[in-house]
């Protein structure tokens, strides 16, 4: 670790953390422990996403992420059909974590991905099946 900074604002926690794997934001809230970096891929499948947005939390000792990434509609359809799957091997390569997972929660920015030349914000919920 070559960089550590702790916040606290009201009742959150936030410590900053410049590692080996990029910067990460830690947060502490109720006890309940959240992991916010500046990951750009994920991988369900094998199949490689890029992403905007990621935030990482234990959930009764289970992973949990939260991913939000865009999807043109020339992409649309490969993406509705890796999501319709709905249990996933997944990787984070930036973080070295790795589990299997399903969607706990989905949803998209936009209903018309169909029609050409459009974009949608897909955000993404997983979470890790116990074994």
């Amino acid at each position: 670790m070559l960089y550590k900074k702790t916040v606290v604002i009201f009742k959150l926690t936030v410590q900053f953390i410049c590692s080996p794997i990029g910067p990460v934001l830690l947060f502490f809230h109720n006890n309940k422990k959240g992991v916010v970096s500046l990951v750009n891929e994920i991988i369900l499948n094998n199949t490689s996403i890029r992403i905007d947005k990621y935030k990482q939390e234990l959930e009764n000792g289970l992973h949990k992420i939260v991913i939000e990434f865009k999807v043109t509609s020339e992409e649309y359809h490969d993406t509705a059909v890796l999501l319709y799957e709905g249990s996933f091997d997944v990787k984070v390569p930036e973080t070295g974590l790795a589990f299997r997972g399903t969607i706990q929660q989905y949803s998209t920015s936009v209903t018309n991905l169909y029609e050409k030349g459009q974009v949608g914000i897909f955000t993404l919920t997983l979470l890790e099946v116990k074994n």
